[in-house]
C-alpha cells in the first residue's frame, strides 16, 4: 500500500464528508505525517487491497497449519490421493497432511522448497533453492531415490505432465528443463526446452493443447513452448516478474 494511494483514499473520504455537510462551507484539507513504513505493520481485517488501491471484502482466513521453526510456506500441492503437501523455508522441509494430520515428509537439507508438483502415479516432486535439486516423494510420504541435480541454483516451478514426464523452471539461468523419466536411477540428463536471456523462469502451466507456458523474471515475459519445440513470446507484462499462471473457465 503506497503513501500516494493512502493519501488519495484519505482525500476522497474527506471530500465525501465535506459534500454531505455543505453547511460547513469549508474546503477539505488533507495532511500526512510519516512514511510508508508506518503502515507496513498494519493488518487487514476481512478486507483486501488490490494494486489499483481498491478495497474489497475478503473471505475470512482459517489457519490449518503453522510449521514450527519455519518462516515461509513457499509451495503447495495436492496428490492424487487427496493429501496436501507444503514446502517451507528456511529449513527446506516438506510437510504432508494425511487423514487430517500433518507430519514431516522430507528434509531436503536446503534453504527452501520453492516448488511442488503432484505426479500421475501418486508421487510428489519437490524443487529446492539454492542447490537446484528435485526430490521425489513416493505416495506413502517418504523420499524415493536420490535427488535430481539440475545443475542450476534455483528450481522455481515444477509441472508434472500426463505422460509422466516432469518439467522444471529454473534460475539464475532461465531455463525450462524436461525429464522424461524423473524417477530413473541414475537420474537422466534433462532436455532443455527453453533457454532465455531472462533471469529466472518462475512459473509453468500446461495448456490444453499440450503447449507449455512459462513466465519469467527480469522483464516479465510469457513464453509459449509448442509440442514441436518451437518457442515464442506471447505476452510482455508491464511488471518485471510473472509469478503465477492459471487457466480461466473459457
Amino acid at each position: 500500500m503506497t503513501v500516494r494511494k493512502i493519501a488519495a483514499a484519505g482525500a476522497l473520504l474527506v471530500a465525501l464528508a465535506a459534500g454531505c455537510r455543505g453547511a460547513w462551507a469549508v474546503w477539505p484539507q488533507v495532511w500526512f505525517k510519516g512514511s510508508q513504513a508506518h503502515f507496513e505493520p498494519g493488518r487487514f481485517d476481512r478486507v483486501s487491497l488490490s494494486d489499483a488501491g481498491e478495497v474489497a471484502l475478503a473471505p475470512a482466513p482459517e489457519l490449518v497449519f503453522e510449521p514450527a521453526g519455519e518462516s515461509f510456506v513457499w509451495s503447495l500441492a495436492e496428490s492424487r490421493a487427496g493429501e496436501l503437501y507444503a514446502g517451507t523455508g528456511p529449513h527446506g522441509r516438506v510437510y504432508r497432511r494425511s487423514k487430517g494430520k500433518w507430519g514431516l515428509a522430507l528434509e531436503t537439507g536446503d534453504v527452501a522448497v520453492t516448488a511442488l508438483a503432484a505426479a500421475p502415479d501418486g508421487s510428489v516432486y519437490a524443487g529446492t533453492i539454492p542447490s537446484g535439486r528435485i526430490f521425489r516423494i513416493a505416495s506413502g510420504g517418504f523420499q524415493a531415490g536420490p535427488p535430481i541435480e539440475t545443475g542450476e541454483r534455483y528450481v522455481w516451478a515444477l509441472r508434472s505432465l500426463p505422460d509422466g514426464a516432469l518439467v522444471a523452471g529454473t534460475g539464475a539461468r532461465a531455463r525450462v528443463l524436461r525429464f522424461d523419466e524423473p524417477g530413473a536411477v541414475p537420474p537422466e540428463k534433462p532436455k532443455v526446452l527453453l533457454e532465455s536471456q531472462e533471469d529466472h523462469i518462475l512459473c509453468l502451466l500446461r495448456w490444453p493443447d499440450g503447449a507449455l507456458l512459462a513466465g519469467s523474471g527480469g522483464h516479465g515475459l510469457l513464453y509459449r513452448i509448442e509440442p514441436d519445440g518451437k518457442t515464442r513470446v506471447v505476452f510482455d507484462a508491464p511488471q518485471e516478474e510473472i509469478r503465477a499462471l492459471a487457466i480461466d473457465g473459457d
